[in-house]
């Protein structure tokens, strides 16, 4: 094909092409994330906590200044949340290191309470100098007498700090429009960080209140049930998936390092094998028991470990309680195929997280099904498992296939009839 005719077919950027990707997120995620599921609800409850804590702020005249930082972290997490739905994960991830200074400021007020109206005074040059997060981080460490590089607000800070300035290595919230199926976990890794920081800043918020004025009607945060929750559920089964992008990341800066400005170490064959029967595994699974697999993929190929990832509804945790046991027996599948089909389960590197990802959700699976004890219930879906397995091992094997030539398998071509 002639030069000209290459650049003529190829597809042009504009604002529709744009708007038309960050519908169909809005649209995958708003179908993922159901609004009676836990994220949801916790972001309504935290939506909610922080209209009430904004408005007792501007009312309350001890009140009055704190109420510039609760508004603007109102309206950070507001942005995030949005940002989020639409693909803007690293607009979310700007928004949230501003959260995070908000947070060191109050902490910092906290402690020293004459500061909070000093810091309104000073000139812009003054307040960075005084005021500035890196400041405010060594007093901490100093107050607490640990280094202030082993502080978590430092490392999560430098985190945040990648994604803003301009470098050569990927960061965990890549900039621009994150397309399905990536958008579907990252986006629940972004989500775990609003919650997160919000939680943080949110009990700072109501802890300096009560400094200013003893008396005061801010709400608790603590009181925010289904806010808090989803705070606790995001930490406990997010936290792996943000481990293993983390692995992946760290592993690209060192071939990096090391010279190669590629795509890093070759992944051997044997691991990518692996990787792609245990997803394949999950996902055949869940399609036989009718969940919705939205998605297959393997992903970066980088440091000797590829990254492997199934979108399915048979993940959420707001399952109904009739299918409970169902899920168990996907979150068995992705070792058991490996085990069926391959003779032994492998320790791959990029799948390492995604095992203690699928440990971590059986437990939560297991503590609603049976908080008594999981044996019995865990050998009758292991049965289930292996026979599904035993029933569908050349739709595995042939999924697994074409995983490892680095497509992206959407619910319908895993689900469809076979033509003959």
């Amino acid at each position: 094909m002639a030069k000209e005719d290459q650049e003529e077919n190829r597809p042009q950027t504009t604002v529709r092409s744009l708007l038309e990707r960050a519908e169909q997120n809005k649209a995958s995620l708003e179908g993922h994330f159901a609004e009676t599921g836990v994220r949801v609800r916790g972001f309504n409850d935290l939506l909610r906590h922080l209209d009430a804590a904004a408005e007792v702020a501007a009312t309350e005249e001890p009140l009055r200044l704190l109420a510039f930082f609760v508004a603007r972290a109102r309206t950070n997490v507001q942005m995030a949340i949005a940002a989020s739905y639409f693909g803007l994960l690293s607009v979310a991830a700007d928004a949230m290191r501003d959260t995070m200074e908000i947070a060191l400021l109050l902490r910092e007020f906290s402690q020293d309470v004459a500061s909070l109206e000093r810091w309104f005074k000073l000139s812009e040059r003054e307040r960075q100098r005084e005021f500035g997060p890196n400041r405010l981080r060594q007093l901490h460490a100093n107050r607490i007498g640990m280094p202030v590089e082993d502080l978590p607000d430092s490392r999560d800070y430098r985190a945040h700090s990648m994604t803003l300035h301009v470098g050569p290595n990927r960061t965990v919230f890549r900039r621009g429009l994150v397309s399905s199926p990536d958008v579907l976990t990252e986006t629940d890794v972004a989500f775990a960080e609003i919650l997160g920081h919000a939680r943080q800043v949110t009990v700072l918020s109501h802890e300096l209140a009560q400094i200013l004025h003893p008396g005061t009607a801010m709400p608790d945060p603590a009181s925010a049930t289904e806010f808090q929750r989803a705070a606790d559920n995001a930490q406990e089964f997010t936290l792996p998936v943000l481990i293993s992008m983390l692995e992946v990341i760290r592993d690209e800066r060192r071939s990096r390092t090391e010279g190669d400005l590629g795509l890093g170490l070759p992944v051997p064959d044997e691991s990518k094998r692996h990787t792609a029967i245990h997803e394949a595994g999950h996902a055949v699974v869940a399609a036989a028991l009718k969940f919705l697999v939205e998605a297959v993929s393997l992903g970066s190929e980088l440091g000797g470990a590829i990254q492997g990832r199934v979108v399915t509804n048979a993940a959420q945790y707001d399952l109904p309680t009739d299918r409970l046991e169902d899920a168990v027996v996907v979150a068995l599948a992705g070792n058991l195929a490996e085990e069926m089909l391959l003779g032994k389960v492998e320790r791959v590197p990029g799948i390492v997280a995604e095992r203690e990802h699928d440990e971590q959700q059986l437990q939560w699976l297991f503590s609603v099904l049976c908080p008594w004890g999981s044996d019995e219930v865990r050998k009758r879906c292991d049965a289930r498992a292996r026979e599904l397995i035993e029933g569908t091992r050349e739709a595995i094997t042939d999924l697994a296939e074409r995983l490892m030539t680095g497509e992206v398998i959407k619910h319908y071509e895993i689900l469809q009839e076979d033509p003959d």
